[in-house]
Order: C-alpha cells, then structure tokens, then sequence
C-alpha cells in the first residue's frame, strides 16, 4: 500500500483519492476523493485503509434505498399506508369532496389491481378492509361519502 504521501489515484471501495487537503489529524491526512458517482468527499487516510470510508455516503443511500423498497412494498399495514398517503399528498381538508362538501378524509378508491387487505380493529370489533399502497388511488372526501364508498366495496357485499 502506497503511503500516505503518494495516494493519488488509488482506489479506495467507490473513492478515488485525488490531493491531500489540511493538516495530519487523529486518523491520519485528509484527502480529497472523487466518487464514482461523482461527488466529492473528504476522508482521513486511516480511514479510507481501514474501509471505514468507501463512498461519499451513496453506498450507504443506496443500500438504505434498496432496504427503504423491499420494505415499502412487503408488509405494510392499514394505517401504515394511509400515513404514507398523508404525507405524500397532505391533509384532506384541504380537498372539496365530489359531492361538493368539505372534504375531511382520504378514501381509497378501490381501483388498484394490487389492492391490499388487512384486519383492523376499528372500536366495534375487527373489520377486514382493503387498501392500496399507492397514495394516487385516494380520493379527499367527506365522511357520509366515505361510509358510502366503502360500504359499497366491503368484503363480502355484493356490487
């Protein structure tokens, strides 16, 4: 391994160091580093050696990124997927229900040929409803217009 000295582009798992920048400190000289996916980072020479630092943080985002999709899509419960609605699309009250009144909840639309079921106990006892994961089949509504909805689309009732 070349010293600390000469490192200039030696790879180091995505970064390639580039220049020595500042003074030695506790882990060695600082270096500047190209990403492979093009950002720059600055990383101790100790700890580029000891793989303590690979990339400028993409490795991390991506692997985060590949575990944040597995796990969006796997098991996600009913209120799970309506807080994923409210914060991709915000409040309803912001919405006019189609009946023209204020809207006051997010309701499925009972569209999405991927729609999910689950059991959730609403205060009367389980109910098994349907749901979707995706925020873009909910519609804003008001609450007689959400009962009607879903009373029209509940398991088990006839269309």
């Amino acid at each position: 391994m070349p010293s600390s000295l000469d490192l200039a582009g030696v790879k180091f798992g995505r970064l390639t160091a580039d220049r020595r920048v500042g003074k030695s400190g506790r882990n060695g000289v600082p270096w500047l580093c190209v990403c492979d996916c093009g950002k720059e980072a600055v990383a101790p020479v100790g700890s580029l050696r000891s793989g303590q630092v690979q990339s400028c943080g993409c490795l991390h985002r991506d692997a985060a990124k590949a575990r944040g999709l597995r796990m969006r899509r796997d098991d996600v419960s009913y209120f799970a997927a309506h807080q994923r609605i409210y914060r991709t699309r915000g409040r309803a009250a912001a919405q006019v229900c189609q009946c023209g009144a204020p809207a006051q909840e997010w309701s499925y639309d009972h569209s999405d040929p991927r729609e999910m079921h689950g059991t959730v106990d609403c205060g009367r006892g389980p109910a098994c409803l349907t749901y979707s994961l995706d925020p873009q089949h909910y519609i804003a509504v008001c609450v007689p217009c959400h009962r009607t909805l879903d009373a029209t689309h509940r398991i088990g009732a006839s269309a």
